[in-house]
């Protein structure tokens, strides 16, 4: 009987482990997914105020999104240099071949690796994709 129940409460105490780590991995996850959308909100609102073009670079962005009073978080994401993220620069929002919500703008850097990653559309909505469904997807086409 005792090893009965030492085998329950060991089979517990590890699924409660479990759950844990799966937690830890969701919440990071939704994180991800919430820094992505802010930052397809703040590449999107500076093309906006430009005439449809997304940013030049990644301190022009920080300059003009401090200037704008976008959340200090998103501001201290895109100065981040060789970050999470990855920007396609100066892309014409207003004539993406495939549309706005069909075309890559930025992404995590850890899609390549897998299993998935935020990919940031031209809409500023954010994806979770596969590297085979990044590799696959249209990218925007900055100059």
């Amino acid at each position: 009987m005792t090893y009965l129940r030492r085998s329950i409460v060991i089979a517990c105490c590890l699924a409660f482990l479990s759950c844990l780590l799966a937690c830890g991995s969701v919440k990071q996850a939704f994180q991800d997914a919430i820094d992505g959308q802010n930052l397809g909100t703040a590449y999107t609102a500076y093309a906006n105020a430009n005439k449809g073009k997304g940013p030049p670079n990644a301190d022009e962005w920080a300059k003009w999104a401090e200037q704008n009073n976008q959340p200090a978080e998103t501001v201290a994401l895109i100065k981040n240099p060789g970050g999470k993220y990855t920007f396609y620069w100066n892309v014409d929002l207003e004539n993406l071949p495939s549309g706005k919500g069909n075309t890559v703008i930025g992404y995590e850097n850890k899609v390549t690796a897998g299993p998935t990653a935020v990919v940031i559309m031209g809409d500023g909505q954010v994806q979770s994709m596969t590297p085979d469904q990044f590799k696959a997807a249209k990218k925007a086409d900055g100059k």
